[in-house]
C-alpha cells in the first residue's frame, strides 16, 4: 500500500500526464505548456518515489538534485540524463523571464516521452507494459470534446 502523501503526488502527476496527452493529441500546439507539464510530471513522480523510500521531500524543482539518493544504476543514469533536459522547462516556458524558451512541437514530444519514462526508470512502476496499456486507453475527456464539434 502506498503512503498517502505519495498517492497525492502520483494523483497530481496524473493530471500533468493528462495535459501532456491532450497536447500530444492536438499536435503540441501548446508546446511550452506540454514541456512544463512534462517537467512537473517527472518532478511529482520522483517525489512520490522518494516518499515511498522514506525520504523527506526537499523544496526544489531541480530534478537532477532530487535523484541524488537513487544510486548509480543504468536506469538512474538514464533518468539523470532525461532530467537534465527536463530541468530546462521548469519555469522558462511559463514566465517572461530572462532565458524564456519557446519550445517546438518536436521538443515537446521529446520532453513528454522522457517524462513518461521517469516512473519506470526510478522503480515507481514495475510493470511498464501494463501501465502503458492503461495510459493508451481513450480518455473520456477527449471523447466528450470531440462529440461537441
Amino acid at each position: 500500500m502506498l503512503n498517502e502523501k505519495a498517492e497525492d503526488f502520483i494523483s497530481m502527476a496524473e493530471e500533468d500526464r493528462l495535459v501532456i496527452e491532450e497536447s500530444r493529441y492536438f499536435g503540441f500546439r501548446t508546446a511550452n505548456s506540454a514541456c512544463f507539464h512534462a517537467q512537473q510530471y517527472a518532478e511529482k513522480m520522483i517525489k512520490a518515489r522518494l516518499i515511498m523510500m522514506g525520504f523527506q521531500i526537499m523544496r526544489t524543482h531541480n530534478l537532477v538534485f532530487l535523484l541524488e539518493d537513487f544510486g548509480d544504476s543504468p536506469q538512474i543514469a538514464k533518468a539523470r540524463e532525461y532530467c537534465q533536459v527536463l530541468n530546462r522547462y521548469e519555469a522558462r516556458t511559463r514566465y517572461p523571464v530572462e532565458g524564456t524558451m519557446n519550445c517546438s512541437p518536436e521538443e515537446a514530444e521529446e520532453a513528454c516521452e522522457m517524462a513518461l519514462e521517469i516512473p519506470y526508470l526510478i522503480g515507481l512502476y514495475e510493470d511498464e507494459q501494463a501501465d502503458r496499456m492503461k495510459r493508451s486507453a481513450p480518455k473520456k475527456g477527449l471523447r466528450r470534446l470531440f462529440r461537441r464539434r
